[in-house]
């Protein structure tokens, strides 16, 4: 008949047993480490990408900030010529200037150099009939709002 297992026999197919097994857990745990660092290097590289969008969001609404400054100056600039301010007026005119001038890329975008060249351009005189002046420079005040962008 068969022979009988011998303890030998039963030694060895323990240890193949064993060494199938760690063989396993080994693979189990690379496949483990692999796994982690791959998700780790996703997460990075999600983190990276959402640190460059809200760079890029900070920066639009820096620029956007800066506008709408030199539009407020433009509006009080309008409120001054009705008040027969002429000085002041013309103070707030400049500011308006200046600030787009604070502007990282103004020479960089056509619209804002134009808007600027306006600005520098326009003196604000004593006259009896302020419309015209007041009107120039709502149009301008119009111009930088449209300017701001979507961050």
């Amino acid at each position: 008949m068969g022979k009988e297992p011998t303890a030998g026999d039963t030694v060895r197919k323990k240890r193949g047993f064993l060494r199938a097994t760690f063989g396993h857990i080994c693979i189990g745990a690379l496949v483990a480490i692999i796994v982690g660092f791959s998700v780790w290097v996703s997460s990075t590289l999600s983190a990276n990408r959402q640190i460059g969008e809200a760079r890029s969001r900070m920066a639009t609404v820096s620029r956007n900030a800066a506008i709408r400054e030199a539009q407020v100056r433009l509006y009080e600039s309008a409120i001054e010529l009705e008040r027969r301010n002429f000085g002041t007026a013309n103070t707030r005119l400049k500011d308006a200037g200046k600030a787009l001038s604070a502007l990282p890329d103004a020479g960089g975008d056509a619209r804002v150099a134009r808007l600027q060249q306006s600005i520098a351009a326009l003196d604000l005189t004593v006259v009896t009939d302020v419309s015209a002046q007041r009107d120039q420079v709502l149009a301008l005040a119009e111009q930088a709002g449209q300017l701001v962008s979507n961050p």
